[in-house]
């Protein structure tokens, strides 16, 4: 009697290879299986599968409640958005502003929704999504390759992937739901279900843009190897993004967040980590400087590390079916770095689960590897021992960085979600809900936990919320949306005078605003009724090159540097200063004359500070009356310390080549090579009232 083959797979207990119908209903050629291991196979029929699920559950579960109610500041921006649809103020992060702010529409809107009953509900909503969608990931892992008959490596890759502590980090945001929408679409794909694979890849899309290249590469796939268009998919794709993008194109005027567009101006600028080299730090944290050898806050963690080559041979061998979830991690790599977005710990989870895959295939082959084993040393007939050795052997090594992994949110081991900054942040934004008007506004940089516990409007000097700031970040001008806007109240965060330098000393900040509070070590600052017309300013980051120091400013070697106005008004000059990182002590006098009197004319402006005000590599401001008539005019600008000595003295930062081509730089008033790094400023030329 015959039987089909898949009468024979099932009769076997290997499962059947899914064969893929076309969108003309013609028969494709299969899904390319990999052959398991007859007792991954056995295995797979019953408890491995149904109890490596439960034990994907109970992990979820746990790492779930640890961290239900942690997140990091940007997924309280989303939040903000869930919170405001919910309370009937519109989809939006300032209230009557139509820009979208939110990397992740999908995620908030589900918020949203979620969150009508109990708005202030919605960060515990959002830990909940995560731990579901870490289950949902592991469930995925599971069920792909349980299909290809190695059920032990999907369990091993989940596991690790829950127990992850790089991946907790990220908990609450929409990076983990991602992670779960791709592999689901991937399962479906192979499953033949292209039209639901196509609508969980569109979900995904909507989820996060990153969603858009497992889009691509699910569709180049097909076309390779099927030489035909899934319109299913196209169709079921089209569904959620289409009705998305249209409505958003008619509602913000572009179906993309404008996320994008403030990482890439964070990106030019060069202030932010670059992503590689952020990769490298949170690993670095985790397996200490040398990855391998020397201290480590997690040592166990890498096992891991050295898993990942005999991983990749692994799954080129038997493990195929993982192409497109690690070719998706790897376009994600790739694409990061050519956009030149700087970097965010979330980043970094495709990448974690690409890792988690190749530490299930390295130690899901322990088994194979066992029988064989088993087969050269005492015959064939002992082969199911080794696999049973091998199954142990990847269980006990697996053991030791899982519980470890599942223990690291409880000790409050996790390196950068931790109690900062949303202790503190919560603690200011609650003193501005309380102590201020409702209509006031509040300029920060870390807008999440700040944003959606105030209830405040937000004036966001990196752009991501005030879009028009994005030009100015580029430029390195990451104050330009207070000066413009002046908020009411401005925080003043001393991790962050490194980035924001020097606008506690810009005229407007330092005759309108006052502290009236300190919470946690962030000053509160509230600005004045009206700031003066002349301390209303504009910056020109004239040259910002800096890549040396010019040496010590001695009273026989005065250094400065030529310029050319480009505005009337001119009001300061800020030059970038260090000192060495010592105490000194003595006076530095700041001077500046006209262009025709660099060896003898006389002081338009002459300013004396002292020498231990300088703060080591960062922004100086020397402020003066306005010069009304400035513009196309050449000036003079230097400093000298007549008291200074060797090891007592400051610097100023230039660059080494000529990059400002409207004047020169000076040592002891003779020209040299390159210029200073300074910046000017001017007063503006409308008059803004506070």
């Amino acid at each position: 009697m015959r039987t089909s083959g898949a009468e024979a797979a099932r009769a076997s207990g290997i499962p059947p290879t899914i064969t893929m119908e076309s969108d003309s209903n013609a028969h494709e050629p299969e899904v390319p299986s990999a052959e398991g291991s007859p007792l991954g196979c056995r295995l797979g029929k019953g408890w491995l599968v149904l109890g490596g699920a439960l034990l994907l559950l109970i992990m979820a579960s746990v790492v779930g409640s640890q961290l239900l109610r942690f997140s990091y500041d940007d997924a309280y921006i989303t939040y903000r958005y869930g919170l405001n649809l919910a309370t009937g103020r519109g989809f939006n992060y300032n209230p009557g502003e139509e820009h979208l702010a939110t990397t992740t529409p999908l995620y908030a809107l589900t918020l949203g929704v979620l969150g009508l009953l109990s708005p202030q509900s919605i960060p515990e909503i959002g830990g909940a999504i995560s731990g579901m969608a870490l289950f949902m990931a592991g469930l995925a892992m599971l069920r792909l390759s349980h299909r290809h008959g190695q059920p032990l490596v999907g369990l091993i890759s989940g596991v690790t992937f829950i127990s992850f502590p790089m991946v907790m980090e990220t908990f609450g945001g929409e990076m983990i739901p991602l992670i779960a929408l791709i592999l689901w679409a991937m399962v479906a794909y192979f499953e033949g279900r292209l039209g639901l694979a196509g609508f969980l890849l569109g979900l995904a899309a909507l989820t996060r843009g990153d969603g858009l290249l497992a889009v691509g590469l699910v569709g180049a796939y097909h076309l390779i190897s099927r030489r035909t268009i899934p319109w299913r998919m196209v169709l079921g794709f089209g569904i959620p993004y289409g009705l998305w993008g249209l409505w958003s194109l008619y509602r913000y005027g572009s179906p993309f967040p404008g996320t994008l567009d403030a990482k890439l101006a964070q990106g030019a600028s060069g202030m932010w980590l670059p992503f590689l080299s952020g990769v490298k730090w949170i690993f670095r944290l985790y397996l200490g400087q040398k990855f391998i050898v020397g201290p480590a806050a997690h040592p166990l963690f890498r096992i891991y590390l050295m898993l990942q080559i005999p991983g990749v041979l692994a799954a080129f061998i038997r493990g195929r079916y993982w192409s497109l979830p690690l070719f998706w991690a790897g376009l994600q790599v790739v694409g990061y770095k050519l956009l030149g977005v700087p970097f965010y710990h979330w980043y970094v989870v495709p990448s974690i689960m690409a890792m988690c895959i190749l530490v299930g295939e390295a130690l899901g082959s322990l088994p194979a590897v066992g029988a064989w084993a088993a087969r050269r040393v005492a015959g064939p007939g002992r082969s199911i021992h080794g696999q049973v050795l091998g199954t142990i052997a990847a269980l006990v090594i697996l053991s030791f960085p899982v519980i470890d992994g599942l223990e690291v949110p409880a000790r409050g081991e996790l390196a950068i979600q931790n109690e900062y900054p949303s202790r503190p942040y919560r603690a200011v934004a609650e003193w501005l809900a309380e102590e201020t008007r409702p209509e006031a506004t509040v300029g920060y940089l870390e807008i999440g936990y700040v944003g959606f516990y105030s209830g405040r409007k937000i004036i966001d000097p990196v752009g991501l919320v005030t879009h028009e700031a994005l030009s100015h970040v580029a430029r390195r001008d990451l104050v330009w949306a207070y000066r413009e806007y002046l908020p009411d109240y401005i925080l003043v965060n001393p991790r962050f005078d490194g980035m924001l330098s020097p606008y506690g000393e810009e005229p407007w900040f330092v005759s309108c605003y006052r502290a009236v509070v300190t919470i946690e070590a962030i000053d509160v600052y509230r600005r004045c009724d009206s700031v003066p017309p002349e301390d209303l300013l504009v910056m020109e980051d004239s040259q910002p090159a800096n890549d040396r120091a010019v040496g010590e400013i001695l009273p026989d070697r005065a250094v400065g540097q030529t310029f050319t106005a480009a505005h009337d008004g001119l009001r300061a000059v800020a030059l970038l200063l260090a000192n060495y990182g010592r105490e000194v002590h003595g006076p530095l006098i700041f001077h500046l004359r006209t262009g025709a009197g660099i060896h003898s004319g006389p002081d338009l402006i002459t300013l004396q500070i002292e020498m231990s005000e300088v703060t080591d590599n960062a922004w100086r401001i020397f402020a003066f009356p306005p010069l009304s008539h400035s513009q196309g005019e050449t000036y003079y600008t230097f400093l000298e310390a007549p008291e200074a000595a060797p090891e007592n003295a400051v610097t100023a930062w230039a660059a080494s080549a000529d990059r400002y081509l409207q004047g020169s730089r000076y040592e002891q008033h003779e020209p040299v090579e390159g210029d200073l790094t300074f910046r000017l400023y001017f007063v503006r030329e409308e008059d803004h009232e506070g």
